[in-house]
């Protein structure tokens, strides 16, 4: 784990906790101090200095990781509401909420595509060089670069600009802040404002996301994506029941009352009842299909 934080024992036990989303976690990676502490620790062991305290590598992870109760399902619809783009766009107040969209296009940015953060906090951090220095005041050695896009997203006709973050995009886009510059760096490419083509690949995507709307910039912040296919299927079936499906039985309730109504009066006031089924029928067709896009 890099850029941890340690907190001593003495009135809780020993911690060790992430700070924010700077910290990495390098998982069965070839990591030089990793290996030489491995090492390390399998010699006392064996020289008795070194309590064997474990007998597998998984007995050593904590036990408190496959602990929970809940599905990855359950925790992604965890505290929110779940209802369409629609609806999300006319919330007053700040809610979280989940949804399906379908991603249309990045949006340039002021600052461009990424940001410079602080180690020790969520802070965006400034400078030409190091130390880095956040509003906080903290000096950061190194860069540490997260992806911040406004993406233009969509549901049928209702349109809003969700901001996704660092996790988010290098899930889309399948590489890191870091790497993506490095690359446009060797192209000579050093201006932030220049979008690279990689960036591209998070459009024309349907996404279930979980995302907290904030009504005062008419915008929703990111939390959580997933793109299986059996997931947005179900958050879809949970959506409410459009206005369409009452307009729809309405109508066609009406129009058969009216026709077979007309079956019985005389043939001279048919003509004028099956001109007023034909009306109602056109009225219908015009109606729904207005309700269907506008939903």
């Amino acid at each position: 784990m890099k850029y941890a934080k340690i907190r001593k024992e003495g009135k809780w036990p020993l911690t060790i906790s992430n700070t924010w989303s700077t910290t990495k976690l390098f998982i069965n990676e070839e990591v030089p101090e990793i290996v030489e502490f491995k090492k390390s620790l399998i010699a006392g062991i064996e020289s008795g200095t070194v309590d064997r305290f474990a007998e597998t590598p998984s007995q050593m992870m904590s036990q408190s990781y496959g602990s929970s109760q809940y599905t990855p399902q359950q925790i992604f619809m965890h505290n929110s509401e779940i209802m369409p783009l629609r609806k999300i766009v006319q919330l007053p107040q700040e809610t979280k909420c989940v949804t399906i969209v379908n991603t249309i296009k990045v949006k340039p940015a002021k600052y461009g595509w990424y940001y410079l953060t602080c180690f020790k906090c969520p802070k965006q951090c400034f400078g030409e060089a190091p130390p880095y220095k956040c509003g906080d005041q903290h000096e950061t050695q190194t860069e540490i670069l997260r992806y911040k896009l406004d993406v233009e997203v969509g549901d049928g006709q209702a349109k809003a600009t969700f901001v996704f973050w660092d996790r988010e995009c290098e899930q889309l886009i399948g590489k890191s802040a870091l790497v993506l510059r490095s690359e446009m760096l060797a192209d000579g490419i050093h201006d932030p404002l220049d979008y690279p083509e990689d960036i591209d690949l998070i459009a024309g995507k349907t996404l279930a996301v979980k995302v907290k709307w904030q009504p005062k910039w008419k915008t929703g912040s990111v939390i959580q994506i997933n793109q299986a296919d059996d997931f947005i299927n179900e958050i879809t079936s949970q959506f409410p029941p459009t206005d369409v499906s009452c307009i729809w039985r309405l109508y066609f309730m009406y129009l058969i009352i009216l026709y077979f109504f007309s079956l019985e009066l005389a043939d001279s006031c048919k003509l004028s009842y099956l001109l007023c089924f034909f009306f109602f029928f056109c009225r219908f067709l015009k109606d729904w299909s207005r309700l269907l896009l506008r939903n």
